[in-house]
Formats: structure tokens, sequence, C-alpha cells
């Protein structure tokens, strides 16, 4: 392992890249936020108990904490851009299956999977930041994760009132959007040199 010293100066890199980086960041959030909003109400909405929205939306934590492990894993032993870029074009299938199927025991398989795969790029977004930003890792991952869950935040706002005009199967059409929009903005994604 290369030795860093203290203050050494990071590379300079390139706005286009911190733009990418932002918007991935953003549409993973934003994807992530409406799954775990929507598919409690959706789910509730057809009649189903608590219990049951209650363990679909516990799978999709489960499987988008697995994911996160597995994705920091695999962008570890692979390019980064790479891993996030497939991730996130995958993970549009289950969430558009989501949008179509309504209530099926496939839910249990759909639901995990789309948090496992959206899940994958969290860790690869973090340590893109913490190459990028000047001021140590620390406040990079900070500033990072902040900005995630807000952005996310203000996702929902925005995917709500559609919920409430089309209903949830639209948004998670558009949720499926946003992860294929994302895996295409990964493209710009090529990594600082560490």
């Amino acid at each position: 392992p290369k030795t860093v010293t203290a203050g050494a100066p990071r590379p300079l890199v390139a706005k286009s890249f911190i733009i990418a980086l932002a918007l991935v960041a953003a549409l993973q959030a934003w994807a992530q936020q409406n799954m775990i909003t929507f598919v409690p109400k959706y789910l509730s909405d057809m009649g189903k108990t608590a219990a049951v929205y209650g363990l679909i939306a516990g799978l999709f934590m489960g499987g988008s904490a697995i994911g996160n492990v597995i994705g920091g894993n695999l962008a570890d032993r692979f390019s980064k851009q790479r891993v996030a870029m497939t991730t996130l074009a995958l993970a549009s299938i289950p969430l558009f299956l989501l949008s179509i199927v309504g209530w099926s025991p496939w839910l249990y398989l759909l639901v995990p999977l789309s948090g496992m795969l959206t899940g994958a790029v969290l860790s690869i977004i973090v340590v893109l930041a913490q190459r990028t930003i000047r001021g140590g890792m620390a406040l990079a991952s900070g500033l990072t994760l902040g900005f995630m869950f807000s952005v996310g935040a203000l996702g929902t706002l925005l995917s709500g009132p559609l919920a409430d005009r089309w209903g949830f199967p639209p948004v998670f059409q558009m949720t499926a959007g946003l992860a294929i929009l994302a895996s295409l903005l990964t493209l710009f994604l090529r990594e600082p040199i560490p």
C-alpha cells in the first residue's frame, strides 16, 4: 500500500466527474427513498396487513444492506464505474416488474432484489466522493450521505403528488427509469487516481 502524507495534494478532478457523481447519488437516493416510502402504502391500499408490508419493507432495507456489502466487495475487485453501471441497470428490472405484478408472492423476491441492486452503489459513491472532495474522508462521507438523504427526501416530495394523481405503479415505473438514468450517468465516472 502507498503511504500518503497528511496534507498531500489530491489530484484535480474534472467538473463533469463531480456533477455526474452528484447526479448518480441523487438518482440512487431518490429511487431507494421511493421504495421505502411508497411500497408499504401500496400494499396497505391493496388490503395487506401491517405484518405483510412491514416484512416487505424490512426485506427491501435488508437487501439494500446486503447489496452495499456485495457492491463494495465487487468494486474493490473490478472497476467501480462498471459495478455501479451494471447494478443500477439491473435494478431497473425488479423495479419495473414491481409496477406490473400487483400483489404476488414474487414481491418477496423482487423487493429485496431491487434493494440489493440499488444499495450496491452506496459504498461506491461514498468512496468516490472521499477521493474527490478536499478536506478529508470524514467530511466527504458526511457531505455525501447528508446530500443523499436530503435529495432522497426531496425526490419523494416530488413523487408523492404523482402517486396521488396516477397511482403507485407509474411511480415505480418512474423509479425504474431513475435507475436507468443513473446507470447511464455512471459513464462519466472515470475514477480519479487515488
